[in-house]
Order: structure tokens, then C-alpha cells, then sequence
């Protein structure tokens, strides 16, 4: 999903919200994995979901631009979840055009 979060398209959340909630699959079934610059990544699989959060999350080259603590608190590390599922974050001000191309060129060689 383009634009996720993005302050001049709010409609794109509330359309996430309206297709989860009313949409043809029940909202068990949307997995969010990966959340960066303002784009939402989802599956209506849950292998495909454990297969793309766990590359993603595994991966020496993605440690320092992903992560899937939201922030710290007293007693621990809170994960960023939606719906009860973990998604990935990009880390806020580290993307640009060469972290995007390598983002790609990981996910091709470690989910495909």
C-alpha cells in the first residue's frame, strides 16, 4: 500500500481500515510485515507472512535499517503490531534511494 501514513492521504488508511473490517477477507487474514516510507506491506497468507517478517528480520544486512521494537519501555521492548500480528519499521531517516535498491536487492535473494 503507497502512501500509508501519509498526512495528505488519509483515505488510504481509512480504505485499509474499511477493507479489513468489511472487506472480502476477514481481518484475520491480513498480515503486516513490513512497514517504511510511508508503504505498508501485507499478505493474506500466513506462511508467506512467517516467511517474509522472518527473512526480513533475520537478515546481518537489515539490522540497522529494520526493526520490530516500537520503543522501549520500563519493563521491556514493545513490537510494532497491528491486529495482533508483528510488522517491521524501517528506521526513520535512514532511507533514500541506494537503502531502497538495497532493500530490493535483499528481499529478492533471501524471500525469492
Amino acid at each position: 500500500m503507497d502512501d500509508w501514513y501519509n498526512s495528505v492521504w488519509p483515505g488510504v488508511v481509512e480504505g485499509f481500515y474499511q477493507f479489513v473490517t468489511m472487506g472480502p477477507l476477514p481481518s484475520d487474514d491480513i498480515f503486516p510485515f513490513l512497514a517504511c516510507d510511508n508503504k505498508l506491506f501485507v499478505t493474506n497468507h500466513a506462511d508467506d507472512y512467517e516467511l517474509y517478517y522472518n527473512s526480513l528480520l533475520n537478515d546481518p544486512n537489515l539490522r540497522r535499517l529494520l526493526t520490530p521494537y516500537a520503543h522501549e519501555k520500563e519493563r521491556g521492548k514493545l513490537l510494532y503490531e497491528m491486529n495482533g500480528v508483528k510488522y517491521l519499521k524501517c528506521h526513520s531517516g535512514v532511507l533514500n534511494s541506494t537503502t531502497e535498491e538495497f532493500i530490493h536487492q535483499v528481499w529478492a535473494n533471501s524471500v525469492y
